[in-house]
């Protein structure tokens, strides 16, 4: 695997952080981009049930969306996905790639794969240094989530 190129203007610290984000995450997905894929195909329920139960016609956007799984949930919303992190620095979780089925001497490829683990609020907090307003939040299935939206403008506000 090739090393990304770095120009000479970035400080050092930030050069390093990108190299370290196009090997460990950006390389990875692509290497494990099928296989993972194929593990990621059922949403999750309560994922599926708020998909479900919004308006025809509304607009969504799901940050981090893997393969999309979640974008034909509903055929009456306009969902955007996108899966592409801008600055990381947090954990790696092992992917291993099984070999074909049925074949006992293949052992697969590890794969250390990038992952945010949140810690409990840090979720909503995002939402809200973005400028949103969170509407619901929970933890489900080792992952938090929120329902969030625009902020409304209060009366008087500029």
């Amino acid at each position: 695997m090739e090393q990304p190129q770095v120009s000479d203007h970035q400080p050092k610290a930030a050069s390093s952080g990108a190299a370290y984000e196009d090997t460990h995450v950006h390389a990875v997905y692509e290497a494990i981009a099928p296989h993972f894929s194929a593990t990621r195909h059922k949403p999750w329920p309560r994922v599926a049930s708020f998909l479900n139960a919004q308006p025809p016609g509304s607009v969504g956007l799901d940050v981090g969306c893997g393969n999309g799984k979640y974008l034909p949930v509903n055929p009456r919303l306009h969902l955007l996905g996108s899966d592409r992190s801008a600055a990381l620095q947090d954990t790696l979780v092992p992917w291993v790639m099984k070999g074909p089925k049925g074949d006992p001497n293949e052992k697969g490829t590890t794969y250390q794969r990038y992952y945010h683990l949140y810690r409990e609020g840090e979720l909503e907090e995002d939402v809200l240094a973005a400028g949103g307003a969170v509407l619901e939040a929970g933890y489900e299935r080792d992952n938090w989530w929120v329902v969030c939206s625009k902020q409304q403008q209060q009366p008087g506000d500029p």
